[in-house]
């Protein structure tokens, strides 16, 4: 009995302390309560107020790993989108891109990512070559670029500046929006992203 009593005591701690390693090593790197959500939303200039828009139903041009065809936002329904409008002379987009590719990187083939570009030009084959060059110079690879030359796309989409993202549902609706730069690796808003898909 007695005997039992110490091997009792001398597994008690060892098993509290296994159970709490288990504990800790199994939980999620990084939890999210549905207030801190809320308030990175706001931290990233996140919001909802276009999200009853119909989308532009008109085609423009787009390229993909080097071909370029016409589209339309429609034809990336049946899975979540993120239109991302930016241009190679916007600094803070040229900041965010490299993080945005990765991010496209990681969630190939679950979300479109399209890459709306406004760099002006009069001709539209004028702005495919500037985009093009810039995009094969850094290696991008995994992103959708609409060669928006006249703006018109992101008139449309009701973009005030750049760069601004654009998520959408996998029906094509509009759920939210970002006005300004994401930073796309940061664990706390690629877990709020997350949940806007969800």
């Amino acid at each position: 009995m007695k005997r039992n009593f110490i091997i009792g005591m001398i597994l008690a701690p060892v098993l509290l302390v296994g159970f709490w390693g288990f504990k800790t090593l199994t939980a999620p790197g990084i939890t999210v309560t549905e207030e801190e959500k809320k308030e990175i939303l706001e931290e990233i200039n996140y919001t909802t107020e276009k999200s009853k828009d119909i989308l532009p139903a008109f085609s423009f041009h787009v390229g993909h790993k080097g071909q370029v065809k016409e589209a339309k936002l429609s034809d990336f329904k049946g899975k979540p989108t993120i239109v991302h409008v930016w241009a190679t002379w916007c600094g803070p987009c040229l900041k965010e891109l490299p993080e945005f590719d990765t991010f496209a990187a990681k969630h190939k083939g679950k979300i479109n990512i399209v890459a709306v570009s406004v760099d002006m030009a009069d001709k539209r084959e004028d702005a495919v070559k500037t985009v093009s060059d810039f995009w094969k110079k850094n290696d991008y690879t995994d992103v959708h670029i609409v060669f928006d030359h006249q703006a018109n796309l992101a008139r449309a989409l009701g973009a005030a500046g750049v760069p601004t993202t654009i998520f959408l549902n996998a029906e094509g609706k509009e759920i939210g929006r970002v006005n300004g730069v994401v930073f796309w690796t940061d664990p706390k808003i690629k877990n709020v992203i997350q949940n806007i898909f969800a």
